[in-house]
């Protein structure tokens, strides 16, 4: 509201005081203080998050020392860190539990404040198209290299980018999230933060010992944790996915399957959430490689979509051997959605192109508005196909995988006869 009411200068200046206030209360005194007032603590990353996306340039100066406090502060903290109350179930105020189909109790306060400090932390690296504050800084940026380039600024529109500090955040943060989404590589593959957050979790196992199988209560905190991280890494992936390597969107894609019916149901609403916010953005961007570097510069265009939505929609195919034949048609229903969208953004670009090309606006008037150059090479990365490019990966490094290469006795792929019943467990 402050940053839609007010000019920028004076919003700015406002929401810095804002943010200096929260950051105080999370570094006052020792981290434990913090942490023994868990309803302040997340009001405060909370409004962070908030402030974050609609004021990156402000939520910069402060972005390492929230996500150090989050990652190595409160995820690895053990429940009674969190007060009197921390091992007590959650109050049906977690944003992360998914509703409980009466698999699960519901997280303790501990985990529901770990699981949503993810999901602020992440909300707040990524800057809202629509804030003032991030269109002004926006037509800065463009005016500054509108003056030093003769290009016109009109081809690409405005571009958001999310600030270095945050950059640099979610380079650290990418990681431990795939960590915390994969409960069995988690306890062993993951950082000294993600092992004891899970640490954490099994010593409040009440019906403990180790090897001893979890408790409902610890499995609904551990499932916590990992629906949080899921949304988190979804966050980043749809703002940076440069930013996201290959292991950490497979690791991503597999929450669909994930062992707790309450984590697959709420990944899947927020997965299909995002499929179908960037198939409406409409419009076309130069084809992406399948993986970019961490060097990749990370921006996107104001009210545009690009080729991420295969990438986003790719996963839901795994939904295909949900036990729940409604998760099923909830998956199938939204590939459709995708399918039409896609079909439709392509059509819509070849008859822009073709009408151009045929007034004499694009090469001359020359060129045959038929060929491939003059209206499917540049569009191919739109056409719903190219999800397939991203579920192949996803399933050549499934677990379920058949083996296969010279470790197996094997060729370098697997044999008709064990490929085929694997693929066609995914078709609906």
């Amino acid at each position: 509201a402050l940053a839609s009411l007010l000019p920028p200068e004076h919003a700015a200046r406002v929401l810095r005081g804002v943010a200096t206030r929260h950051v105080r209360h999370l570094a006052s005194g020792a981290p434990a203080k913090a942490l023994a007032d868990p309803r302040r603590t997340r009001v405060a990353l909370a409004a962070l998050g908030a402030l974050g996306a609609v004021a990156p340039s402000v939520f910069a100066t402060h972005a390492a020392a929230v996500s150090d406090f989050v990652m190595s502060v409160m995820l690895p903290a053990p429940a009674a860190a969190f007060g009197r109350g921390g091992a007590l179930a959650a109050g049906g105020g977690s944003k992360s539990a998914a509703p409980s189909a009466g698999a699960l109790p519901p997280p303790s306060v501990a985990a529901a404040a770990k699981a949503e400090a993810l999901e602020d932390l992440a909300a707040a690296l990524v800057p809202d198209a629509a804030s003032p504050l991030v269109l002004s800084d926006a037509r800065a940026a463009a005016k500054a290299v509108a003056g030093s380039s003769s290009s016109s600024s009109s081809a690409g529109g405005l571009r958001i980018r999310m600030t270095a500090e945050a950059l640099a955040v979610a380079d650290r943060l990418v990681p431990e999230l795939a960590g915390l989404v994969d409960p069995d590589a988690a306890a062993t593959d993951g950082s000294a933060a993600v092992a004891a957050a899970h640490a954490a979790i099994v010593a409040a196992n009440e019906e403990g010992g180790a090897g001893a199988e979890l408790s409902p209560a610890a499995r609904a905190d551990a499932a916590a944790l990992r629906t949080g991280a899921s949304r988190a890494l979804l966050a980043l992936l749809q703002a940076a996915e440069t930013r996201v390597p290959s292991g950490a969107y497979f690791a991503l894609s597999l929450v669909l399957q994930d062992q707790e019916a309450d984590v697959r149901s709420a990944f899947r609403a927020a997965l299909i959430s995002a499929v179908d916010s960037a198939c409406r953005g409409g419009g076309v961007r130069a084809a992406p490689a399948l993986w970019g570097s961490a060097s990749s510069s990370c921006s996107f265009s104001a009210g545009s979509s690009s080729s991420r939505a295969s990438k986003l929609a790719a996963p839901l195919a795994l939904s295909a051997v949900d036990p729940s034949k409604q998760a099923q048609l909830q998956a199938l229903k939204a590939m459709r959605r995708f399918v039409a969208s896609r079909r439709e953004a392509v059509a819509q670009q070849m008859r822009q192109r073709a009408a151009a090309a045929a007034t004499g606006r694009n090469g001359g008037g020359n060129e045959d508005p038929k060929t491939p150059s003059a209206t499917t090479d540049s569009l191919l990365h739109e056409a719903p196909e190219f999800a397939l490019t991203y579920l192949l990966q996803i399933l050549a490094h499934h677990p379920d995988f058949p083996p296969c290469g010279p470790a197996t006795g094997g060729g370098p792929f697997p044999a008709a006869e064990e490929l085929t019943p694997f693929a066609v467990r995914f078709l609906f």
